[in-house]
């Protein structure tokens, strides 16, 4: 039976909050530690009476811990924090966003400071900027499991819908899908392209 969370949602397990998490927090912990020593991260925010550091950046310091952690280390603390980044990222992308240049906003800013590009959930709202880099075969990668990161190559971009073994992959020439190889196990996998991290 799956342990339910302790948060004021007792309808969530913490498997519930972990994938909604994961799917939520679209930044790598790597984007997210660059991104928070950033001037434009610092700006914006709400602080408390006697502290430096806003809410949000402090936020994402804990969201990149929480990252970097496998999913069995996982406290009591932790899901706290993530039901908290659900909820902030919910109410913020309810709200919306400017009408106009969304990239360089202080909206961005502060959903970014919780571990959410909102121009990577909307790519129409780019203004024509590619934001992610586009994979190809033979690049290195990295994304997460429940058992923590995971490294290994890409083998193709997949744009129509296909299975590997069991599982079916529902990838679309508008939703395309990469096809990865893991150097540890051998074993394929179909993954978005925010949920892999090119590996230098």
């Amino acid at each position: 039976m799956a342990e339910r969370s302790k948060t004021s949602d007792d309808s969530m397990t913490h498997e519930d909050i972990w994938q909604a998490f994961n799917s939520v927090v679209n930044m790598s912990h790597t984007e997210l530690k660059n991104w928070l020593g950033s001037d434009q991260s610092r700006m914006v925010g709400w602080t408390h009476d006697g502290e430096s550091e806003s809410v949000g950046h402090q936020s994402g310091h804990r969201i990149v811990a929480i990252k970097q952690k496998k999913k069995s280390d996982l406290t009591d603390h932790d899901y706290r924090q993530m039901r908290q980044v659900l909820g902030y990222v919910h109410r913020h992308m309810a709200q919306g966003g400017p009408a106009e240049d969304i990239e360089h906003s202080r909206w961005r800013y502060a959903l970014m400071n919780w571990g959410h590009d909102p121009l990577k959930s909307d790519p129409s709202t780019t203004t024509g900027t590619k934001m992610a880099e586009e994979l190809k075969k033979g690049d290195k990668v990295e994304w997460d499991t429940s058992q923590g990161k995971t490294h290994g190559t890409v083998l193709k971009k997949q744009t129509s819908s296909t299975q590997i073994k069991t599982h079916k992959v529902a990838a679309s020439k508008d939703d395309p899908q990469y096809i990865v190889e893991s150097s540890k196990s051998g074993k394929k996998a179909a993954h978005k392209p925010e949920a892999l991290e090119k590996k230098s």
